[in-house]
């Protein structure tokens, strides 16, 4: 990406507007993807070493308003409940145009 999207700092805590950022930003696509995929491979091992106990852990997540959610809540409702949210935006997206939405 040509830039990063804005980011919460200690004088503008909370999730950013976007909006602007992304009329600007050029991205490679391919490079983007590639990236993809070495993060879902080093995810992957990382998920791979957490104990049960660790899962369990507290993380302080209230610089975004989310208080101090779990590893294991993060995991499950944030990051496995958004990708299949977007999942869905997409695929309705897609069947609203008339092509092949998601394909299990």
């Amino acid at each position: 990406m040509s830039t990063l999207p804005p980011l919460p700092t200690p004088e503008t805590p909370g999730l950013p507007s976007w909006q602007e950022w992304s009329t600007h930003v050029h991205i490679d696509l391919n490079a983007l993807r590639a990236y993809a995929q070495a993060t879902y491979a080093a995810s992957d091992e990382y998920l791979a070493t957490l104990a049960d106990e660790q899962l369990l852990q507290a993380v302080d997540l209230s610089g975004i308003g989310l208080g101090t959610p779990t590893i294991q809540w993060i995991l499950s409702d944030v990051v496995v409940g958004h990708a299949y949210s977007h999942g869905g935006e997409i695929a309705c997206l897609k069947g609203l145009q008339g092509i092949q939405g998601y394909v299990h």
